[in-house]
């Protein structure tokens, strides 16, 4: 039931069913599924569906809106109660990159905190959704994605170059999904390459391949060796790597890790 009245808000604050499918990253069919199940169980239709793509609430949904935002308010701090009595459980999720980039500098936080903390590592799409889903409570992510429901704090400015051999036609790039495909799709818009591609999901292994001499990707300027030749792509291959977090979020451990994360990037820029 949760689920189906979360859908039925986003429905209603953004008047189409397309829109909140975007916005929950579900497919419109699902949308429709789920607003029909909650209006067989209470016996009256909620939405009037238009030819067009926008809807409007009839005055059933008028009438349920304040009453399922109180519910879905009370169900999280329901959730928030029993987390904070059994110790926040806290979730990273970083972007591969990132990984690399800032985990080994968290390392001490995490040392020093008596949270049940632990780390995995996806493509930035899947961070937000993750996060969305309350799944994860932290993401880094290193490509530019915005919700209306998640909080961005910009914490390290990474440059990406074009690194490998440059008489090779090899590119490695990534997965759909992930922050460095974003990038890697904008030099091949912008330099139309003869150049062979082979994704790989696995950043690792690109940086090692590239690291031998065996291909070009574009990385992180941070992540390769100094031996590694490499082409910088000017500055609309600069980036900002977020910390992103949900504006629902309430746990007290999980804000002042959040903010201690906070602290110490800004204390190394300064």
């Amino acid at each position: 039931m949760i689920p189906n009245l979360n859908t039925f808000l986003t429905v209603y604050q953004t008047r189409s069913f397309n829109k909140a499918a975007e916005i929950l990253f579900i497919s419109q069919s699902t949308v429709s599924t789920q607003i029909k199940k909650l209006e067989n169980k209470l016996g009256q239709p909620l939405f009037v569906r238009h030819k067009r793509e926008q809807v409007r609430p009839t005055s059933e949904g008028e009438r349920l809106y304040p009453q399922a935002l109180e519910m879905i308010t009370k169900w999280n701090d329901i959730k928030n109660t029993f987390t904070n009595q059994l110790g926040a459980k806290v979730q990273i999720v970083a972007s591969h990159s990132a990984a690399h980039l800032i985990v080994p500098d968290i390392m001490p936080l995490i040392d020093n905190d008596q949270s049940n903390i632990s780390i995995a590592v996806s493509n930035s799409n899947d961070i937000l959704r993750a996060v969305l889903d309350e799944k994860a409570q932290i993401g880094f992510i290193e490509k530019p994605l915005s919700h209306e429901n998640i909080v961005q704090l910009p914490i390290f400015n990474d440059e990406l170059v074009l690194a490998g051999d440059s008489s090779s036609k090899t590119l490695f790039i990534r997965e759909l999904g992930s922050g460095v495909r974003f990038y890697s799709d904008r030099y091949l818009q912008e330099s139309h390459p003869d150049q062979h591609l082979l994704e790989i999901s696995d950043n690792s292994l690109i940086l090692d391949l590239v690291k031998r001499g065996l291909g070009q990707s574009v990385l992180s300027k941070n992540l390769i060796d100094q031996d590694t030749p490499y082409q910088t792509l000017g500055p609309q291959f600069k980036r900002e790597i977020n910390l992103i977090y949900s504006k629902s979020e309430t746990s007290y451990q999980v804000k002042k890790f959040i903010s201690a994360i906070n602290h110490l990037f800004k204390k190394k820029d300064s």
